[in-house]
């Protein structure tokens, strides 16, 4: 998740606070504070996504997909990103693009049913498609 998330949720927090509490006393205005804070960062966290390569496996978010399945790793931009989907819509592909992150890691992966792709956002899609092209020994650049 961006940073610039957190003083926004700050923001969201000083306002309903405010609010809900407004003549109430200052009881009422911690109690409110804190709970409303509380369930802010409860919901930022449980929002975000991990992504990384562990034990062999990427994993982003709840899925996971071995590294000896991805035959082809390549970094893509917005634009790359929109022709993949536009050409080859799959309902087997993953997709996790944040819309905040220019860059996406493209992952051409085998699998028993047959091929798919996945398509992940990352702040260091660089590391991410090296840890892949690491383990697989198999990569393309985008445009190639």
């Amino acid at each position: 998740m961006p940073w610039w998330w957190w003083p926004l949720a700050v923001v969201v927090i000083a306002l309903l606070g405010a609010e809900i509490h407004v003549g109430l006393g200052w009881v009422v205005a911690v109690v409110t504070y804190t709970v409303l804070a509380a369930f802010v960062v409860v919901m930022l966290l449980r929002h975000s996504v991990r992504v990384g390569v562990h034990d062999g496996a990427l994993t982003a978010g709840r899925f996971r997909v071995p590294l000896t399945s991805v035959t082809e790793t390549r970094i893509l931009d917005r634009g790359d990103v929109r022709q993949v989907l536009a050409r080859r819509p799959d309902p087997n592909a993953v997709v996790l693009v944040r819309g905040y992150l220019p860059r996406v890691v493209y992952l051409g992966v085998e699998t028993e049913s047959g091929g798919s792709y996945w398509l992940v956002s990352s702040r260091h899609p660089d590391a991410l498609a090296a840890a892949a092209f690491c383990e697989t020994g198999r990569s393309r650049e985008a445009g190639q």
